[in-house]
């Protein structure tokens, strides 16, 4: 199902008469060149797997346990790997985090057989602190044991999902999903960094949030320095701030910000990154936590019904993006690799597409990392997906878990240029399952807003909900052949809004190969 938005696409369509035959292609993916966050060490790889009442077995972390064919059963297993703290200068005197970029959907977290944390939902990171439980250059074993989605509190008992799930998450996509971390940090450390970057202003804000460990109330500063990250000896700019102080056992936000005339922007056709390392020093100068994190200098924002993006409008034409095979379980997930992704990007852009939609959850990060070096627009998609199984769920529950889970989605995210708009939702109102009012679809965004104000929200196939932007699917009813054409959607426009086709026209089934041409064609 392909992704068509924003009307000027269907006015030069009309006017150039422009066809683009686009065959249909599988999707990939390669290791974006990133740097370290901080002082890491991956956890990724070999782990012993034990399902339940099953035999110890092995499994290659990430995946999804029901991708391998004698797991595919499995509702609830154990995981296990030894690991050692490295005994080196930069793990002396430092806190140890366990960082896991997903596990779905319950995880209980034991370090030596002792259990010190449960996290509940898919598709988000968490941390879990083990400083006290471990020491450097020692051996420590740490287990992770999972729950499927089909467990209380992600579904209540007739399994229908009070949790984001996803696509089906109620009944597949299982395990460690995403890469896990060890990680250290300083006694004063940098919980999270938000990089806002503004073409309007020509400035650059950080808010930093910062904890303090140490056992008395603690001084220090926070050095930012920027660079490009190619070339890590060109300081663009230094922001450093006054002299700050955080009582012990706090944790606190600090702004940073500074005017930037000459800074090369980030755009699809010249994905520009910087790094910024980021250092807090005591009152003597010394280091006590460091990190770096990439980001792209660009703002995007809307005018009307116009997406501005740097100053200029932008239309966006592109494809929806399905990590797994979407209504084919016997189709396992083979084709979405780190080793891949850079084949498929060449493909997408051979055939003018420049955006995608992650389609009913959100996207790793070492996707998302290589897009930003790219130049491949994002639309990342929450899971909050629109299912029949949902009808009969607590929607009161369900919104507002939906907004707990939308936080460290955002959170986690929003440092990534080439992420051009949030997509809150799926299709839950008026698109097709008639479950929640436009206001409840519409608070989705307004929380999603609370963590990241710098993008446009969607709401893929819901109409016009109140907010900004308005977006439909398939306007000429769920066809399984080609029945009209583009030229007629413009009865769908709004001269006040920004107005998109999330989906048009369905490619499987009968005239799957056919459609599938129509969609490459209309794009």
């Amino acid at each position: 199902m392909f992704f068509l938005l924003f009307y000027t696409f269907i006015t030069m369509i009309k006017k150039s008469r422009i066809i683009l035959v686009l065959i249909t292609f599988v999707p990939i993916i390669c290791f974006a060149q990133s740097i370290p966050l901080r002082t890491q060490l991956s956890l990724n790889g070999i782990w012993d797997f034990t399902p339940e009442n099953g035999k110890k077995s092995s499994i290659v972390v990430p995946e999804y346990w029901d991708a391998i064919p004698q797991f595919a059963d499995v509702k609830h297993a154990t995981y296990e790997k030894t690991i050692t703290i490295p005994n080196a200068p930069e793990w002396q005197n430092k806190d140890y985090y366990l960082y896991f970029e997903a596990v779905n959907f319950i995880a209980d977290i034991y370090i030596n057989n002792k259990h010190i944390s449960t996290h509940f939902g898919g598709w988000i990171p968490f941390q879990v602190d083990i400083t006290p439980y471990v020491k450097i250059g020692q051996k420590f074993n740490l287990k992770v044991d999972v729950k499927g989605g089909c467990y209380y509190p992600i579904a209540d008992t007739a399994k229908n999902p009070l949790w984001p799930v996803g696509f089906f998450g109620q009944n597949q996509r299982w395990g460690i999903i995403f890469d896990v971390w060890l990680r250290a940090y300083g006694k004063i450390k940098i919980s999270d960094t938000y990089i806002q970057t503004s073409y309007r202003n020509k400035e650059i804000k950080i808010d930093y949030t910062i904890s303090n460990n140490f056992k008395i109330i603690s001084n220090f500063k926070i050095i930012s320095t920027i660079y490009p990250v190619n070339n890590p000896a060109d300081t663009a700019i230094q922001i450093v701030s006054n002299p700050l102080s955080l009582n012990n056992g706090l944790t606190q936000t600090f702004s940073l910000s500074k005017k930037w005339e000459n800074v090369h922007l980030w755009t699809p056709d010249d994905p520009f990154l910087y790094v910024i390392k980021t250092d807090i020093v005591n009152n003597n100068n010394q280091i006590i936590d460091t990190e770096y994190r990439r980001f792209g200098f660009r703002e995007i924002w809307i005018d009307g019904n116009k997406y501005m993006f740097n100053g200029h409008r932008i239309t966006l034409m592109g494809t929806n993006f399905v990590q797994h095979s979407e209504f084919h379980y016997s189709q396992r997930y083979i084709y979405f690799t780190p080793e891949t992704w850079n084949s498929t990007i060449d493909r997408l852009f051979e055939r003018n597409l420049r955006v995608i939609r992650f389609h009913m959850q959100p996207a790793p990060q070492w996707a998302i990392d290589i897009a930003d070096e790219r130049g491949l627009l994002i639309i990342n998609e929450s899971a909050i997906y629109a299912r029949e199984y949902i009808l009969k769920t607590n929607k009161e529950a369900y919104i507002e878990n939906s907004k707990k889970w939308i936080k460290p989605w955002i959170e986690a995210n929003r440092n990534h240029p080439s992420i051009i708009s949030w997509s809150a939702e799926n299709e839950m109102g008026r698109g097709w399952l008639h479950w929640m009012t436009d206001a409840e679809i519409k608070s989705l965004g307004d929380e999603i807003r609370k963590y990241d104000n710098t993008r446009p929200v969607i709401y893929q196939g819901d109409g016009d909900v109140g907010d900004k932007t308005i977006n439909y699917h398939y306007p000429e009813t769920y066809a399984m052949s080609v029945k009209g054409s583009i030229y007629s959607w413009d009865t769908l426009v709004k001269n006040d809004k920004v107005c998109g086709v999330g989906e048009f026209i369905t490619h499987y089934g009968v005239h799957g190969l056919e459609n599938q041409w129509w969609q490459g064609t209309w794009v």
